[in-house]
């Protein structure tokens, strides 16, 4: 009853209602099935114990099948209803019933015989060692939250953080790892040998997740076992040294193992029904699974994403077995596969790859910058500045100005550098945050592994926390030669209360490029001075104002406009800076995505919800050159995957058949939105429609299908499609 409230949506929560109202038929059932209960304390009839059998399976599977293979509960109804030749309502009318009543008899059932029903050898004086039932079970629970304290210990490494977790999902971590140790103690028929099991695994986990998270920068989760022999590889150059919370962990570990050899000592009755609790115990262990599987995808328990931004930051607010759970989740099904996929299809893509037309300056030097929360609020609403912000921006000789479309609206800055680093679309990933939960340890295709190939220095910066969307983790995979990240390795600067500025961030980049060698390098920096909150500084320091009357907003504005006019001449300063280089240097520069406020704007009159939907994801861009750049003339518009291969075609590069299918994606739609809307060249705007035929729809579908060969179908995986002309084999 609780699953379907949980679960089902409008159209079905009716059999949800109406079980509850049925549940009192349990009632009935239940007296029938143990009419002799109290005289022969003999447990349970073969029909109860298929009637809770039953209802126990069925929540197992509709649980494991919305969490593993996401099914639609009101789509299964209708599938169901039409097989059975009966109306909908109908069907649910009698599905609640029978839902209801089984439901009920279930948890009576499971209730009574856990906690009462231990046979009446349980109070004889033959087995005066026999614990009751119910301090048992207080006694897992007990060892059940040590164990929940070791975990979160270990993944926040500071004991004032353990108890920040909210309360709600700290009691769903307890219930979790009870629901685990009480199916282990059915299947091993031992609750002290349970526990020994459970707390020597639960000690094994926390201590690497520790000594992970102090020198691997991030907690060990699932997907950590595929790479565990590099990490064994990474942990042996490491001193492993005992701290106090080491020490506390071990402390916990010694609790759980003295209540488990006490629980062993214990004798157990041999009772004849012990088969038939045994079931019931197994089955309310799974029910218990399948409920908190359910709780933990409750948005309204637990976010869909609860680390974002920052692991840290989830493991404190939802707890370390929170994120576990999102952990495995999102990386059981990271990538959606498109619609008609098949790998003979991908097989069958022509070949398109070109080799590069050398520059005449050579291979030249590539700055490519995202400047984050850089955006021209003026594109989506109408905000009147009394003063040029962008002039300088705009004023850059020999500079090429255009708009990209970035994947997400007021935020997601690791949606936008996925895409702009692997010229893969977020269209494909039910996901934020792709650098957390995709797996980069084979990389094949990113512009860094490819500048690599090609011959240049490969550097990645950005001054904030370096497992922030792990970066540390996945820079170095993605083929940075040279990962410099984290405040200690930049140049303290601020405006005002506002921290580090682009000015300071480009200084610090062409510190670490011309260490880089003498032969061409790229660099990749992530900037930090635009983002929120805007609030930061003294209206008094604030340089450009808004005319409009934006009410609460005023102040947040004012503030943003004055660092965006900053982070312009922060720009036009390092371009100034390349112009006076004798190396040939590109430079490109877009923002990540707008501010977060953007939502509380009013969008400008006549727009359709399609063109504010662009306007809110379209983020200036510039690029230029101290050289005559070869630049195409239709980039007015571009979306971020298209960036790489427009970058490699420009500094006279090899491009791959994947880069080609993009380029050509992009003549045909250079607008493309990760939910699937798109604008043509011609300018009108569709939506992606997997079954159309035409033109467009067609060159989406090839790149939707070669993007998952390549992110997923390891099996059949078309190397030819991802390696530039001049390495084929």
């Amino acid at each position: 009853m609780l699953f379907c409230l949980l679960t089902a949506p409008s159209t079905v929560r009716h059999m949800a209602v109406f079980a509850v109202v049925c549940g009192a038929a349990g009632l009935l059932l239940s007296r029938f099935c143990f009419r002799n209960l109290r005289q022969k304390k003999a447990g349970m009839t073969k029909a109860s114990v298929f009637v809770c059998a039953v209802t126990a399976a069925a929540v197992l599977a509709l649980s494991v099948g919305i969490f593993a293979g996401n099914w639609k509960v009101s789509s299964l109804v209708q599938r169901i209803a039409s097989r059975v030749h009966l109306p909908v309502q109908v069907f649910l009318y009698i599905a609640g019933a029978l839902l209801g009543a089984g439901a009920f008899l279930f948890v009576f059932c499971l209730l009574y015989f856990l906690f009462f029903d231990h046979g009446s050898t349980a109070r004889s004086s033959e087995h005066p060692g026999r614990g009751t039932a119910v301090r048992t079970q207080v006694l897992i629970l007990a060892v059940s939250l040590l164990q929940c304290l070791q975990l979160q210990m270990s993944a926040t490494q500071e004991y004032a953080r353990v108890f920040g977790v909210r309360w709600h999902m700290a009691v769903l971590a307890v219930v979790s790892v009870y629901a685990v140790n009480l199916l282990i103690s059915c299947l091993v028929r031992s609750s002290g040998a349970a526990l020994v099991i459970t707390s020597v695994t639960t000690l094994l986990w926390s201590l690497i997740d520790y000594y992970a998270v102090l020198f691997h920068g991030s907690p060990l989760f699932f997907s950590e076992f595929a790479n565990a022999a590099t990490a064994a590889n990474v942990l042996s150059k490491y001193r492993l040294t005992v701290s106090l919370q080491v020490l506390c962990i071990a402390a916990l570990f010694l609790s759980e193992i003295i209540t488990a050899i006490r629980l062993l000592r214990e004798k157990t009755p041999r009772t004849p029904k012990k088969f038939s609790r045994g079931v019931f115990r197994i089955a309310f262990g799974l029910a218990v699974m399948g409920l908190v599987v359910v709780l933990y995808r409750t948005p309204a328990v637990k976010p869909r994403v609860a680390m974002g931004f920052s692991w840290r930051a989830g493991v404190e607010e939802y707890g370390y077995l929170s994120c576990i759970y999102e952990d495995l989740e999102k990386r059981m099904n990271p990538v959606t596969q498109p619609e008609g996929y098949a790998a003979e299809k991908v097989e069958a893509l022509p070949d398109r790859a070109r080799t590069g037309e050398a520059l005449a300056v050579g291979k030249p030097d590539i700055i490519l910058i995202l400047n984050e929360t850089f955006y021209d609020i003026g594109r989506y609403a109408d905000v009147a500045p009394d003063r040029d912000f962008l002039s300088e921006f705009y004023g850059i000789e020999g500079a090429f100005y255009g708009h990209a479309v970035v994947p997400s609206i007021g935020g997601g800055t690791n949606n936008t550098e996925f895409e702009l680093l692997t010229s893969n679309s977020m269209h494909l990933l039910p996901i934020d945050a792709p650098f957390n939960y995709l797996d980069f340890s084979s990389d094949r295709n990113s512009l860094a592994s490819y500048l690599q190939r090609q011959g240049y220095a490969t550097a990645g910066l950005h001054c904030e926390v370096p497992n922030n969307y792990s970066r540390d983790r996945v820079y170095p995979l993605i083929g940075f030669e040279r990962v410099v990240l984290g405040a200690e390795n930049f140049t303290a600067s601020a405006y005002g209360e506002r921290s580090w500025t682009d000015e300071a961030n480009y200084q610090d980049m062409i510190s670490v490029g011309e260490s880089m060698g003498d032969g061409p390098r790229f660099c990749y920096l992530l900037t930090m001075q635009n983002h929120g909150d805007w609030n930061k500084n003294a209206s008094g320091m604030d340089t450009v104002h808004t005319t409009s009357n934006l009410g609460d907003l005023t102040d947040d504005v004012n503030e943003y406009l004055t660092s965006v006019e900053l982070s312009a001449s922060a720009f036009r300063k390092l371009t100034d800076r390349c112009r006076e280089s004798n190396r040939p240097t590109i430079v490109f520069m877009l923002g990540d995505h707008a501010p977060s406020f953007i939502s509380g704007l009013q969008p400008k009159d006549g727009m359709s919800a399609e063109e504010q939907e662009i306007a809110a994801r379209s983020v200036p861009y510039a690029v230029w050159a101290n050289f005559d750049l070869n630049w195409p003339e239709n980039t007015e518009e571009i979306s971020v995957p298209d960036i790489g291969p427009l970058l490699k075609q420009a500094a006279g590069l090899p491009l791959s058949t994947y880069d080609a299918m993009i380029l050509d994606l992009h003549n045909a739609a250079p607008v493309r939105l990760s939910n699937g809307l798109y604008e043509t060249a011609d300018g009108s705007i569709r939506r992606y429609e997997p079954g159309n035929t035409d033109r467009t729809t067609e060159l989406l579908r090839d790149y939707f299908f070669a993007e998952y060969n390549l992110l997923k179908d390891k099996q059949r995986y078309q190397e030819r499609l991802f390696v530039e002309k001049q390495e084929q084999h």
